[in-house]
């Protein structure tokens, strides 16, 4: 009779990466380039004086804004009423309830779209 087998699995084997050597290609720095003249930090501290020093960071008084939604609500509001309304008016002439009716819903609807899209969905502008 044959010897019963382990029953736990050999080892996995462990796979890594040859370590990597860098040789240097270029010069190491030298002294000039080191030097405060090319420090990126302090050319650009510089300029920063420069632009302190000509003003560049003095702010100017606001402009007063002017808001057009006043103005854009009444000329929308009258190209809308300016159909609806007449429409309404020829069917009072001609005695057609279904003019009054297209016209008093078409400016009751468009005068209640456009209030609600100007004066709560809009931010000022």
């Amino acid at each position: 009779m044959p010897p019963p087998e382990d029953p736990t699995p050999p080892p996995a084997p462990k796979y890594q990466l040859k370590p990597k050597v860098f040789v240097p290609v270029n010069d190491p720095i030298k002294d000039v380039m080191a030097s405060p003249e090319h420090n990126v930090y302090t050319m650009r501290a510089h300029e920063r004086d420069i632009e302190q020093a000509g003003g560049r960071d003095d702010l100017a008084e606001p402009a007063p804004v002017r808001y057009r939604r006043r103005r854009d609500y009444a000329i929308t509001l009258a190209l809308i009423n300016g159909t609806g309304l007449p429409v309404m008016i020829y069917g009072f002439k001609t005695a057609n309830p279904f003019l009054i009716v297209c016209g008093l819903v078409g400016a009751v609807m468009g005068t209640l779209a456009v209030t609600w899209v100007m004066w709560f969905l809009l931010d000022r502008y």
